[in-house]
């Protein structure tokens, strides 16, 4: 699959790094190369031809309509090149699932391909149904287990004596044994590993993210400033994103685990194999394309109705909405609860110090994954039962 797309100047190569980084591995893409497109001369095909020099007095190159007041800054030219990246992967979207337990599968594969991302330095920005693929061959899913074992890299400073040698999760605690927040911080992560061990256990990799141009580098995300532009797709995107609930905020691993879920429900109601029957599930998935904004209402109505879920009550609800219902009952709770939590120890974090700052966005993306992952784990027996 080859994909184009016209980055900032400054992430000119950061999607490639993203799919160099993760590549072959569990929940990621199987890249093959990057380029940027060039003319014949050899100098990229950009939209520099449009827009101003970075020398250019700016202030001469805005017309003034009608005596309008010039800005109090002039915005600075958007330079942007024609970037391709080219994957091995064959996929479909996740509205495609053919059971509960199949969309469940590709939703924690592809987040725990998030997760890998994370632990590579990256942070992903733009989860959605378009960027999270079902895999559609066997021959093409093969990929390296998951570990969850580099948090190491995460929580302890580079500089740590026999860092490498830390290479099972008995020795990593060992190491960490005499910092709480460091030990929490892998304590989950050894929680996810073993899970995701038993969970993907001879499945092969079922789906994985996708698109990286609205990632982020970690490296210096916390040094530099940030002027509360966020990224992603508004019917996916967090409430806090989508509210501005803060002054200059800054996109986190939270936002993305959050993002999953509005997959999930996306997923669940707009699904192409279960046609809807009954009139409140036909609104509800009219409402969520419309736009974000029913979406939090949506979520709420449809685990006011858990119970006439489950019984079919006063019509017969999609077999897929019965059994995905008691999960999003549950995750949506527990994304609800990770939004309060997230904007707690946002205030109370020192966020002059890059290291309080990272090992929050850490404890987030781990205990986002591990939320979703015991909810997987309690009805695995039930969504075994609706696999056709």
């Amino acid at each position: 699959v080859l994909k184009g797309s016209w980055p900032q100047a400054a992430k000119r190569n950061l999607e490639a790094r993203m799919f160099s980084a993760c590549t072959g591995n569990f929940g990621s893409p199987d890249h093959i190369m990057s380029f940027e497109a060039c003319y014949e001369d050899g100098s990229p095909v950009s939209n520099s031809i449009f827009l101003p020099s970075a020398n250019d007095n700016l202030e001469n190159v805005f017309w003034n309509f009608h005596g309008a007041k010039p800005p109090p800054v002039y915005p600075k030219p958007d330079f942007r090149s024609l970037c391709f990246s080219l994957t091995r992967d064959e996929g479909e979207t996740l509205e495609n699932c053919t059971s509960a337990f199949e969309l469940m599968e590709c939703l924690l594969h592809s987040m725990l391909g998030w997760l890998d991302l994370y632990q590579h330095g990256f942070l992903h920005r733009d989860i959605s149904i378009g960027n999270l693929l079902k895999l559609k061959s066997a021959a093409t899913s093969l990929r390296k287990d998951f570990s969850a074992l580099p948090v190491g890299n995460l929580i302890l400073p580079s500089s740590t004596k026999d860092i490498g040698s830390l290479n099972s999760f008995p020795k990593l605690l060992a190491a960490v044994k005499n910092d709480k927040h460091c030990r929490s911080i892998a304590d989950i992560a050894f929680k996810i590993h073993e899970h995701a061990e038993v969970l993907t256990s001879g499945a092969g990799c079922k789906a994985i993210w996708t698109d990286g141009d609205m990632g982020a580098d970690m490296a210096g995300y916390f040094e530099s400033a940030h002027d509360g532009t966020v990224s992603g797709t508004p019917q996916f995107m967090s409430m806090g994103l989508l509210d501005a609930e803060f002054d200059n905020e800054i996109q986190s691993p939270a936002d993305d685990i959050e993002s999953f879920l509005w997959v999930g429900l996306w997923s669940t109601l707009r699904n192409t194999k279960f046609p809807n029957s009954a009139k409140k599930e036909i609104r509800w998935s009219h409402r969520i394309a419309e736009g974000y904004a029913l979406r939090e209402t949506t979520a709420n109505n449809i685990q006011d109705a858990l119970a006439d879920i489950k019984d079919g009550f006063p019509q017969p609800y999609s077999n897929l909405l019965h059994a995905m219902a008691p999960i999003l009952d549950e995750w949506f709770d527990a994304i609800r609860q990770l939004r309060k939590d997230w904007k707690q120890g946002w205030r109370n974090t020192n966020r002059d110090r890059a290291e309080d700052v990272n090992l929050l966005f850490h404890s987030f993306a781990y205990r986002g994954v591990l939320d979703f992952i015991e909810i997987f784990q309690k009805h695995k027996e039930d969504l075994e039962q609706t696999i056709l």
